[in-house]
């Protein structure tokens, strides 16, 4: 058997080869290779029209119109390119002017054109494929091929097809096409990427559209191939030599081969075999003649000899010879010389002892070995550093003096009676001691085994002291808070948990502590940490009884569970929380009046899980928004909630959907009874709720996100309308209100700039509507978008004037040019002397600071006309016209040149 050994291996080895897939990928490198070695240039009679950056930047964004298609048809026939070949998806349609305009460019083309189909999974996880044919408008007068390019399993694209078929229908390839091969049966080749693809004439699709682009001329006479090359457009490959191509210039590469006859074929794998096995018959002539050396002189000389043949045959002939058996095989009986020529197991048995030394001396662990009587006689430098002992000091003496506990030594005794019984790993735990004394939880394990001298002992020790401690730390912040030290929130939902469970009457209160931020700021974050600690100190000593359990459950955040507490005695518990805070704790080195507020839940009641006791308490607790409230959960409060989230999805939806639109309530002269503006209204036109009340949404999305992208939409919709009347010849004013969020990211601005180039209008006809939770939110940022506005041109006017707290400084403060006098003071103007007071003394500031000021809210003549005796010149209201469409409020224009009969 032996002096077979050398000739099994060899074979075992190509076997498992051949079976693993080494060998392909073995076949793939020497290719890859002899192609890097035996490179050639293109013929330069295919061109590529790239749909390049270049491109993209000039002529905008991709897909463009089938029209500029067509244009490059019709400028490539009369430069006289010889085919046209387009690898861009033609599957589906675009605008019937666009199709219709490239079909006919096609038609009436003096060269082929080719139009590429292809094939795409219908789904990541199923195997079937749809097949993408050009519509039937350009097929009519075009070649259809096939642009599929199949991937290898190393993700690389080697081979390519002559045909591919297409539903039932066998049709040619783009490189087949270009090629003008009439042969479509054959089976698939190999590439040549020996040829230079750089070197392949390339031109920018936006140039070859270039009257005044001269290089487009050195395409008369060539074949053309159109298609993406721009990293966005995704049609890239991977190629052997680590290149990575675009599908378009993969296509050309494969035509070119086809061109130049370098469409490759791979040897046979009988053609493989029968290498192997001759060179295995070889060698087992020449094994026992030969010395080692002129064997493996042999072998080498071989191996280099097969592969100089492999390149001259794959350069001279489209043939790749597949030598990786071959290799493989000499690479087996090289293994084999080494394998013969060193003593293994000599070799083997030095490395281990090198090895374990090396291993034991650079131990974290602490390594000891002692003799049968349990003598030490080696000590690493970990256990040195454990026990604060020099190798030196231990070697010699008795294991037993490491442990602090007569106990210990014992347990160590009979752990050593358990290895010779054959138990041979035991792992113990013991108390050791330092050399100064002090002593430490040690972790060993002992293990045993039988030498030249006997019986031996190893111990693998680690010091367990700090792990313990942590382990005891984590399982105190398991449960507690570190802050605090109250229960944590783990804690207060497992009390929750084993109360429900026993049937208890319970209920949860929920106290956050507010402002706390406001005290970060001003005194300090340490501050505030300490703030917490008195409100969880005040509390813990006020409910100390054993039916109340105090926890924290965030940064400003306690739950307080009460046990055997009826709905009835709630209350009551709510009452000695607030009464708390009634006076001021005593913070850190002052007095500090904390603010607090509660949510309250009954449970079960209200709760029959941990989870949802929690959401409803926390429901419960922003019910009221003030300081100093305790709230308690009721069934209907959950329903507003949903309801209320229910909306802001929907209005999420609406936006985009387009379910919003705007009515216009007119504004006239009071005087003459002309249609003057228009206050531009936000609806929603729900789908099933049908038109939704503003009142109904507008609180709600200003709360969100949605408000940007609504306001937005308002503004940009309302310009173009006012724009678009203002272009029919009826220049009105546009009313336009604003959200608190336009003035919060200062973007606003930028959305008037963009309107005034893409829809003009002199821009005193936009008057933009501010109330005063816009101006309160952030006085200094609304003073600056203002100012932003007011050099554009567009007019500012002061909405619910009169209904705030801080209008007349306002006025003062911001550049506006109006106030509109709110509704609530209008309707009641006739009967009211208080009312008609504010409104004259509204409509008399105005004038004085020259600003113009607009009633809201009239809904009879009788009003109309008081407000024009005293000064007012425009107003609006129901008398005048309810909100209506566009259309309606276009009708209303039209009746009598805009003016409303009263």
């Amino acid at each position: 058997m032996k002096p077979y050994r050398a000739h099994l291996l060899a074979t075992l080895v190509v076997a498992l080869a051949a079976a693993t897939g080494i060998a392909a990928s073995l076949f793939n490198f020497a290719a890859d290779w002899r192609f890097s070695m035996t490179s050639r240039a293109p013929t330069g009679n295919i061109a590529l029209i790239a749909i390049d950056p270049h491109s993209i930047e000039a002529m905008g964004a991709w897909p463009w119109s089938r029209s500029i298609h067509a244009d490059l048809i019709r400028k490539l026939d009369a430069i006289g390119v010889s085919d046209i070949v387009f690898d861009v998806d033609f599957s589906s349609p675009s605008t019937p002017t666009a199709d219709d305009d490239l079909a006919q460019a096609i038609k009436q083309s003096s060269s082929s054109v080719v139009l590429p189909a292809f094939q795409q999974s219908k789904r990541s996880s199923s195997p079937s494929v749809h097949d993408n044919l050009p519509i039937p408008l350009l097929a009519a007068d075009a070649w259809i091929a096939s642009a599929s390019v199949k991937v290898g399993k190393d993700g690389r694209a080697r081979k390519y097809d002559y045909s591919d078929r297409i539903g039932t229908n066998l049709i040619p390839s783009i490189a087949t096409a270009m090629s003008g091969s009439g042969t479509i049966s054959k089976p698939a080749f190999y590439i040549d990427h020996g040829i230079r693809f750089r070197e392949i004439p390339m031109f920018s699709y936006s140039d070859v559209l270039d009257e005044n682009s001269v290089s487009r001329l050195s395409l008369r006479g060539k074949k053309v191939l159109i298609g993406g090359t721009a990293i966005e457009l995704g049609d890239r490959f991977s190629v052997p030599n680590a290149s990575v191509l675009p599908g378009p210039l993969l296509q050309i590469l494969a035509a070119e081969s086809i061109t130049q006859n370098r469409a490759l074929s791979a040897t046979s794998w009988v053609v493989s075999l029968a290498g192997v096995i001759l060179s295995i018959i070889a060698m087992m002539y020449v094994w026992p003649r030969t010395s080692a050396m002129r064997r493996l002189i042999l072998i080498a000389f071989v191996s280099v000899a097969v592969e100089v043949i492999a390149l001259c045959i794959q350069n001279y002939i489209p043939v790749i010879a597949d030598t990786s058996l071959l290799q493989i095989t000499f690479a087996a009986y090289l293994l084999a010389i080494a394998l013969q020529e060193i003593d293994v197991r000599g070799l083997m048995t030095r490395v281990a002892e090198r090895r374990f030394r090396r291993i034991a001396m650079s131990m974290g662990d602490a390594l000891i070995c002692m003799d049968a009587n349990l003598r030490i006689t080696i000590w690493n430098p970990a256990a040195e550093s454990i026990f604060g002992y020099l190798s030196v000091e231990m070697i010699g003496r008795s294991f037993s003096e490491l442990m602090s506990e007569s106990g210990d030594s014992n347990a160590i005794s009979h752990v050593t009676a358990d290895l010779v019984g054959g138990n041979n790993r035991r792992l113990v735990e013991f108390h050791g001691v330092r050399k100064d004394g002090q002593k430490f939880d040690a972790e060993a394990c002992f293990s045993s085994w039988e030498d030249t001298d006997g019986l031996s002992y190893g111990v693998s020790l680690r010091d367990v002291s700090i792990r313990k401690r942590e382990a005891e730390k984590i399982k105190y912040l398991a449960d507690f808070d570190s802050f605090t030290g109250l229960p944590n929130r783990h804690q207060i939902e497992r009390r929750v948990t084993e109360l429900l469970a026993k049937k208890r009457q319970l209920c949860l209160f929920v106290v956050r502590v507010n402002r706390v931020s406001d005290t970060s700021v001003i005194f300090g974050p340490s501050f505030s940490g300490e703030l917490i600690k008195a409100v969880g100190s005040s509390l813990r000593h006020q409910f100390h009884e054993d039916r109340y359990f105090l926890g924290r459950i965030g940064d400003e955040m306690f739950a307080l569970l009460a046990s055997d507490c009826s709905s009835e005695a709630a209350p009551n518990v709510a009452a000695r929380v607030m009464a708390l805070f009634n006076t001021p704790l005593q913070v850190g080195g002052r007095l500090h009046q904390a603010h607090v507020r509660i949510g309250a839940a009954d449970l079960p009641e209200h709760g029959a899980s941990t989870e949802v006791a929690f959401a409803n308490a926390y429901i419960a607790l922003d019910k009221d928004k003030a300081d100093g409230a305790a709230n308690f959960y009721e069934a209907r409060d959950r329903a507003l909630v949903e309801k209320r989230l229910a909306t802001e999805a929907d209005l999420v939806r609406a936006l985009q959907n387009d379910e919003f639109e705007l009515f216009y309530q007119p504004q006239v002269c009071l005087d003459s009874k002309r249609i003057i503006g228009a206050e531009a209204l936000i609806r929603w036109r729900h789908p099933v709720r049908g038109l939704v009340p503003p009142i109904d949404f507008i609180p709600i999305a200003n709360a969100t996100a949605v408000s940007v992208g609504m306001s937005r939409w308002v503004v940009e919709t309302a310009w173009r309308q006012a724009s678009r009347w203002a272009a029919a010849g009826h220049e009105i004013r546009m009313g336009i209100n604003l959200s608190p969020c336009q003035f919060s990211d200062g973007s606003l601005s930028v959305q008037v700039e963009a309107l005034l180039h893409a829809a003009p209008i002199r821009p005193d006809l936009i008057e933009f509507e501010v109330t005063e939770d816009i101006l309160l939110d952030d006085e200094v940022q609304a003073k600056k978008a203002i100012e932003r506005l007011k050099r554009s041109g567009v007019r500012l006017v002061f909405d619910d004037f009169g209904t705030g707290f801080g209008s007349l400084s306002y006025l003062k403060s911001f550049p506006l040019h109006g106030l509109k006098i709110d509704r609530s003071f209008v309707k009641d103007a006739l009967s009211c002397e208080s009312d008609r007071t504010i409104v004259r003394s509204v409509i008399s500031l105005a004038e004085g600071l020259d600003l113009s000021v607009i009633a809201e809210g009239i809904e009879d003549a009788a009003t109309a006309d008081l407000l024009l005796a005293m000064g007012c010149r425009e107003g609006q209201g129901y008398f005048f016209g309810k909100p209506c469409p566009a259309d309606e409020f276009e009708r209303l224009l039209m009746t009598a040149a805009g003016s409303i009969a009263a």
